[in-house]
């Protein structure tokens, strides 16, 4: 005769404060407010890390780092086409700005910029892929020499969170922005 298995409950005041805690847990997890908060949190930190990025960009064509952040850089497409400026300036903010583009492209829509690209050419494609990617890459490098740290593991640390945020930071925003509107209606 097979033993029968049974389920014991908890019943306890640990046991209770447990499922309490799952159930809160599970909640919050679900809940599109925080879903919004944390959306908009992340909206912001990316917008702060892609205005880094863009100065540490200029910085390094320009040859030129600034101390400062700069949050005049978001201006300076405007300017670049309204104003006459120097070539040298031209320069840094295009690739600036490009630089930040394709990283956008990275984080965003690869897939479908791919996709169109293979069907004019599949070449073209890979290559666009590697050229973004070593992009990315070398743009990790000039935010790592403009920490403003001698340590090494600073350095990286700082490369890796601006590049990685500048990158990954806005579809992770848009994310849980839908998730937690969808979540509202």
């Amino acid at each position: 005769m097979p033993e029968s298995t049974t389920v014991q409950v908890d019943n306890s005041r640990i046991g209770r404060v447990r499922q309490q805690i799952a159930r809160y847990h599970q909640d919050i997890a679900h809940s599109p407010f925080l879903c919004i908060i944390i959306g908009v949190a992340v909206l912001a930190s990316s917008i702060l890390a892609m205005t880094i990025d863009i100065a540490t960009s200029e910085g390094l064509v320009s040859n030129n780092a600034s101390q400062w952040l700069d949050w005049s850089v978001w201006t300076q497409p405007y300017v670049l086409f309204t104003t006459r400026t120097l070539l040298s300036d031209d320069v840094a903010i295009g690739y600036a700005f490009i630089l930040e583009t394709i990283q956008l492209v990275v984080g965003l829509v690869m897939g479908h910029a791919l996709a169109k690209l293979s069907l004019l050419s599949p070449r073209l494609a890979k290559v666009f892929m590697i050229f973004s990617i070593i992009l990315v890459l070398l743009n990790g490098v000039a935010t790592f020499h403009a920490a403003p740290s001698s340590n090494f593991l600073v350095q990286l640390l700082v490369s890796i969170a601006i590049g990685g945020w500048s990158v990954c930071g806005l579809p992770i925003a848009i994310g849980l922005l839908e998730s937690g509107i969808d979540g509202l209606f």
